[in-house]
């Protein structure tokens, strides 16, 4: 699946992804590749609770075999 970032600068193709995370102070979700520096930036929202709605609809979209996922605005 690709992944188009909230800023709507790039898009991140899951298949090469070796995590999709919640990082600094839960608000930020990051998208992890296989080198030491190879992240990406997917979005930041203003609350805990709306980054974890955010991810689990990152992951419905994934059991769904959807093709894209535009992350949403906070």
């Amino acid at each position: 699946m690709f992944i188009l970032t909230q800023n709507k600068t790039e898009v991140v193709n899951t298949s090469r992804c070796l995590s999709i995370r919640i990082v600094d102070s839960s608000t930020t979700i990051k998208a992890y590749g296989s080198g030491i520096d190879t992240w990406s930036r997917l979005g930041s929202y203003q609350t805990t609770e709306r980054t974890k709605e955010v991810i689990q609809e990152i992951n419905a979209a994934l059991c769904e075999s959807r093709v894209s996922f535009d992350m949403p605005e906070d």
